[in-house]
């Protein structure tokens, strides 16, 4: 069982406590994996409407209470008192621990960690930051995200670099091929190699590690999207061996909406440039007059660890979602990344099982089950995904997501499944699918 102290607030961060019953989650231990009372329990702890079944963590999580608390207490202080509460507490000394908190549960250092508003800010951040010029090549796929891709497009259009995407097929055949596919594109003109962690189309768990390891001994820059994996999966970006990452708070961890992560490597951080600056701070230091004036003339960022402070912009009218990252991470603690992994794969495991028995549904996620993850997609026959999407939306409070990519034909409704759904929501959306197809 869990001490008291891993139960305790956010201390030395706000004055804000959590709610009185996470306590109760330690009483379930050590079989709290199988004890739905625990999940009821878990549940309790986010914003959801009754009745409604939420299955689109992959797109933007429900909000945590505790964040939410977080984020209005400190909005509330900052207006009643902005110098005092932002400028002379939450950007001082405890700025390091707060990002310290944030970089241990990524799997990273410190210094290596950015907040962005989302994957997306943070994608872009990327593409605009790496010097590349005409001719250089980007390495990609079809199914990335369009927050994912579109930077990429943005820069061949301005600069002249090339964007090669690779086909992928779906449902996925094994790491195997992917690993064949994306290696067999490369060439001596590649420069990076973008890719996701989990695709966002059909819950493939890419091969991330091994492309970036390949990446690595070409001589590439490696770059990966995980805004599927944060708070979905346990595992650590150092694991991964990449360049550069990305990914949201807002979905899995259900964190405050617009919040992300940008990690960049000790090795990157002098090779990629920030995209918007307020002053000198962390990419020179000379200021406007040519005077070396040290690392930041912001004097409260004096201490900011090395990437946030280059990176990271807009800190002091954002803090307070940023704030709220504090609890939606302890709550993950609490809970414990293993746990919540198993949990959130058992739960897509009830999904996949029952719509495979429905005969006029295919499916689009892997057959392997060590490729599949908390995002099961699927295709309806004789109903459009939009369709189904909409009747189960509007009819049945079943809220899932439809994507469609017209260039390879992709089209596809999809369920997430996150900690606070239960079995009975899942076979209640598998239901309502086998009754609207048989209609």
């Amino acid at each position: 069982m869990r001490s008291a102290a891993a139960l305790t607030a956010y201390t030395n961060m706000t004055n804000e406590t959590h709610p009185p019953d996470w306590h109760r989650l330690a009483e379930f231990e050590p079989h709290a994996e199988t004890d739905e009372a625990y999940w009821q329990l878990v549940k309790q702890q986010f914003f959801i409407e009754d009745g409604l079944t939420y299955l689109n963590s992959g797109t933007y999580g429900p909000t945590l209470r505790a964040a939410y608390d977080t984020t209005a207490h400190t909005m509330h202080d900052m207006g009643t008192n902005y110098i005092k509460t932002f400028r002379a507490t939450l950007m001082g000394e405890v700025v390091p621990k707060f990002i310290a908190k944030l970089a241990a549960y990524a799997g990273a250092k410190p210094d290596e960690i950015a907040l962005t508003s989302g994957t997306t800010e943070a994608m872009n951040y990327i593409a605009n930051g790496l010097d590349l010029k005409a001719g250089d090549e980007i390495l990609t796929t079809r199914h990335e995200h369009q927050g994912g891709l579109y930077p990429w497009l943005m820069k061949a259009k301005r600069h002249g670099v090339v964007v090669k995407q690779i086909d992928l097929t779906s449902p996925a055949a094994s790491h195997a091929d992917i690993l064949e596919r994306l290696s067999k594109a490369f060439t001596p003109r590649t420069r990076v190699l973008s890719i996701s962690h989990i695709n966002y189309t059909d819950g493939t768990l890419m091969p991330a590690k091994e492309l970036c390891q390949m990446a690595r001994a070409r001589g590439m820059i490696s770059v990966v999207d995980g805004a599927q994996s944060l708070g979905m999966i346990d595992f650590k970006i150092s694991d991964l061996g990449c360049d550069l990452f990305a990914a949201s708070w807002h979905k899995w961890l259900c964190a405050p909406y617009g919040t992300g992560l940008l990690f960049v490597s000790e090795a990157m951080r002098d090779r990629l440039w920030p995209t918007t600056v307020l002053s000198f701070s962390g990419w020179d230091t000379r200021d406007r007059d040519g005077v070396e004036a040290g690392i930041t003339d912001i004097t409260y960022a004096g201490n900011y660890p090395k990437a946030l402070l280059k990176y990271s912009s807009n800190i002091e009218y954002f803090g307070p979602l940023y704030w709220a990252l504090a609890p939606a991470v302890d709550f993950h603690n609490l809970i414990g990344r293993a746990r919540v992994a198993t949990r959130v794969k058992a739960l897509a495991e009830r999904a996949y099982a029952g719509l495979r028995e429905i005969p006029n549904v295919k499916i689009y996620s892997p057959s392997d089950a060590s490729l599949r993850t908390g995002l099961i997609s699927f295709q309806p026959q004789g109903i459009s995904t939009g369709d189904l999407y909409f009747k189960m939306t509007n009819e049945m409070r079943i809220i899932g997501r439809f994507i469609k990519h017209g260039g390879i034909g992709f089209d596809v409704n999809r369920f997430s499944t996150n900690i606070f759904n239960t079995p009975e929501q899942v076979d209640a959306a598998v239901a309502a699918v086998r009754a609207i197809v048989k209609a």
